[in-house]
């Protein structure tokens, strides 16, 4: 691959090892963080915004950006109350740390990433 795409995917993924957790507990607000990240980077180092290829991950950085905008320590201040990881994070807690974000926007960022999986089951069974 180009160091533009591994530069690009790092600045990521580093977002991610700041407090490892499982693929189902990553909350919108942790993808859209490690997305501005990637953003920034990319408009940093190569010159150009970040462009997803999944809408998903559009939809989080959306959501964070105008919030990590306008109050860009804050993220430093959340990871201290959980330890390090951004995705053990509540609406309530994201309410406090962002002065002026809704209800709504807080538990869309509150809300996990990944769809469930869904429990594993044999085959339907024949009538």
């Amino acid at each position: 691959e180009s160091p533009d795409l591994l530069d690009w995917q790092l600045s990521h993924e580093v977002v991610h090892l700041l407090g490892p957790r499982s693929k189902e507990e990553i909350t919108v607000f942790e993808e859209g963080v490690a997305s501005y990240n990637q953003h920034r980077i990319r408009l940093a180092v190569h010159g150009r915004d970040a462009s997803f290829n999944q809408p998903q991950y559009a939809d989080a950085f959306n959501l964070v950006r105008p919030w990590l905008d306008a109050y860009p320590d804050r993220v430093r201040q959340l990871r201290a109350t959980t330890g390090g990881g951004l995705s053990p994070l509540t609406h309530e807690a994201l309410r406090a740390t962002f002065p002026g974000m809704t209800s709504e926007i807080s538990q869309a960022l509150a809300a996990k990433f990944y769809p469930p999986r869904l429990p594993i089951s044999g085959p339907p069974a024949l009538h």
